[in-house]
This record gives structure tokens, sequence and C-alpha cells, in this order.
């Protein structure tokens, strides 16, 4: 007599403990990990070009901006200012459109979307542009990298908020 309870008695934790990792397995949803809510945020300002770092391969990084200032001097007085609606205005001269190409791959009628810490910037001449997006202290940093024949070429532009 004792024989049945004992296996009774084990039936029913097994099935307590069955409807338990059932219930926990249900319940738990796989979590992607969420976009930095506070990038959207922090762009909505005003930019001007701070910096414009390039890498090739091994080299040293360079800081561009100099040169750019050289062959259009426009691009010290350009700044770009991203919008509630996912509009990015620029603000610079006509003579200045091939400098903000150089610089952002387009010069007119900008779009931008953030994802996935990316910044996607489009404008009616070119399909997408997309940039690393991150933060230090008043300033942002875009960045990108592309490899050719086996060599990396980087580019970090830095903006200082306005």
């Amino acid at each position: 007599m004792k024989a049945p309870s004992l296996i009774r008695k084990f039936a029913v934790l097994f099935l307590l403990l069955s409807m338990a990792l059932t219930v926990m397995n249900c319940s738990k949803k796989e979590e992607e990990p969420a976009p930095d809510p506070s990038l959207s945020t922090k762009i909505k300002a005003t930019w001007k070009a701070k910096n414009v770092y390039d890498k090739q391969g091994s080299a040293a990084e360079v800081d561009q901006l100099p040169t750019l200032l050289i062959l259009y001097p426009c691009v010290k007085d350009a700044s770009f200012t991203f919008q509630d609606n996912g509009v990015l205005v620029g603000n610079f001269t006509n003579d200045c459109k091939a400098a903000v190409a150089l610089i952002l791959g387009g010069s007119d009628n900008f779009k931008y979307e953030i994802k996935d810490n990316k910044l996607l910037v489009t404008s009616s001449s070119n399909p997408a542009v997309s940039f690393d997006l991150s933060f230090s202290g008043s300033d942002m940093i875009l960045g990108t990298s592309s490899t050719s024949g086996g060599v990396t070429s980087t580019r970090r532009i830095v903006f200082a908020k306005q």
C-alpha cells in the first residue's frame, strides 16, 4: 500500500515541476538589445564640423578639415540642424555644396533616421549613407569604414554642438 502512495506523490511532484517549467519557459522572451533612445534626443540640435579624420590602412589618422577649408572656405560656416521630423537642414552657401557632398554624401533635401546606433542620411541626389553614431561630451561623432584591395579606410567626422 505504501508503494502506490509513493508513486502517486512522485507523479504529482513530476506534474507540478513540469507545469512550473512550462510556465517559466513560456513567459521568457528573447529580447534584442534596444537601440540607445538618447541618441535620438541628443542629435536634435545644430552642429558644425570640427574635424574630419581620415585613416588609410595602418597609417596615422589625419585631420582633413584644414585641407577642406583651403579648398572650400565656406565649410567653416556650414551648419546642420537635425529636426524632430527626421529632416536634416543644411545651412550653407551654394558654392559649398561640393564640400558638403564630400562630408555627408549629398547636399540637398536631407532626411535622417537612427537605427541600431547608426545614422542613415539620405538626400535627393544620393542613396542612404550609413554612419556609426556616438557622442562624446558636446561632440557628435560620425564614423564610416570601407575596405578596398585589402586596405581599410576609415573616416571619423566630429561635429561640435552649436
